[in-house]
């Protein structure tokens, strides 16, 4: 039976109940293409009837600012430009010349002494205003400069909007003056919590992707994600950390109960301290729980940071369990990897790319099999591999590729 689209009112055909009709090319084509142009002009017509104005800016209203070479004006609407700001110092350079002047003269002309140090010292006092006032001009263009530099070094968004720098912090865009004064903590409850609450210690939210969410993406502070299941709890996600900068990231399984997340893909961050480590009870990262059982964790292009894994069993079914491409440095400690299910072979425990990995009790699933513990290209590997007892089988335990090693095989 023939209907209309609720917006335009195009007519449509029911496969079902019209499907033997003859096909109308006035009603099905050339009606429906008239209404949708008619829809466009009155689109159009509204859109250029749209006027965007930005004010003047001024005292209390931020706005578009003109700039002025003047060194005498008393405006208050006007930026000064660099070359008013050289000319002002220029200025008390030469008041200052003068001043040293008249001292010198006063020495040899007593009678002129008390009018000459007078001058002198509203000389120097002129002079010392302007070089204060030139003092402060100059700190305050070095921090817009040190703010912007910070900002694109770590590749964060940024945008001039209502006259103030802003940054983009996941989809909203912030002041800069607004960024993180102090640590934050988020907490999750796989089982209990709710993604629509705060996170907090009382109100946790239910994935580890939303407590991700609401990080900053820009701190210089701690900020860390608490797990808090009173008892085991699965966590059949992906859980993504990208574009994150400076400051550290700490996921931690507070105890409580057995804890499982599927894997966690790590990329685009610059200079961040990222830990995922236990507190007492078992951490699991099962990447089987997504169907193709390829790499529990995954990271790539985080220059100057450090990723730290600690108490925790990883496991895979095939591929790599844990991949680094272009990750300054890497800490495993105390970490297991297997391959999951009859049959399945890794291909690497652990595979580095440009990069630094520390080992410390890295050992794998008993009955696992995997071509290599651990693999480097264009890499170093420090500390000690545990890899390759009667139980297990590999090819090689140790290979790298363009690299150094130091440890044991």
């Amino acid at each position: 039976m023939a209907s209309n689209t609720p917006n335009l009112n195009l007519l449509k055909k029911d496969p079902v109940t019209d499907g033997n009709d003859t096909f109308n090319i006035q009603t099905m084509l050339n009606d429906n293409w008239d209404k949708i142009d008619e829809a466009m002009g009155e689109v159009r017509e509204e859109l250029e009837d749209i006027e965007i104005e930005i004010p003047p800016a001024s005292l209390t209203e931020a706005g578009i600012v003109r700039l002025s070479n003047s060194t005498s004006g008393t405006s208050e609407s006007l930026a000064a430009t660099e070359k008013a700001v050289k000319a002002a110092y220029d200025a008390a350079a030469t008041a200052q010349t003068a001043a040293n002047t008249a001292k010198s003269n006063a020495a040899t002309a007593q009678s002129t002494a008390n009018t000459a140090v007078t001058n002198a010292a509203a000389a120097q006092q002129t002079a010392n205003t302007a070089r204060t006032e030139a003092a402060a001009a100059q700190t305050t263009a070095n921090t817009a400069n040190t703010g912007v530099t910070n900002l694109t070094n770590t590749r964060v968004a940024t945008r001039v909007q209502n006259g103030k720098l802003q940054f983009l912090n996941g989809s909203t865009y912030k002041d800069v003056d607004s960024l993180p004064t102090g640590s934050i903590s988020i907490f999750v409850n796989g089982l209990t919590g709710n993604d629509n609450n705060a996170g907090t210690n009382t109100a946790p939210v239910k994935t580890i992707t939303k407590a991700i969410s609401l990080l900053p993406k820009v701190s210089s502070y701690e900020r860390s994600i608490n797990i808090m299941n009173a008892s085991a709890a699965t966590y059949n996600e992906r859980v993504r950390i990208d574009n994150f900068a400076g400051g550290t990231i700490d996921i931690i399984d507070l105890g409580g109960g057995a804890v499982t997340v599927a894997a966690f893909d790590i990329r685009n961050n610059y200079g961040v301290g990222i830990f995922i480590h236990k507190n007492s009870n078992t951490l699991n990262l099962d990447a089987s729980l997504l169907g193709n059982g390829y790499n529990p964790v995954y990271a790539t292009d985080n220059p100057g940071c450090r990723i730290t894994l600690e108490g925790i069993t990883c496991y895979g079914t095939l591929g790599t369990a844990l991949l680094f491409y272009d990750t300054t440095e890497i800490y495993l400690e105390d970490v297991i990897i297997g391959a999951k299910g009859t049959g399945n072979k890794l291909t690497n425990g652990v595979s580095i790319n440009r990069g630094t990995l520390y080992l410390n009790d890295v050992d794998s699933v008993s009955d696992s099999q995997m071509t290599y513990g651990v693999a480097g290209e264009d890499a170093t590997i420090f500390g000690w591999v545990t890899f390759g007892t009667t139980s297990r089988s590999f090819n090689r335990c140790v290979y790298i590729d363009d690299g150094n090693i130091i440890t044991n095989d």
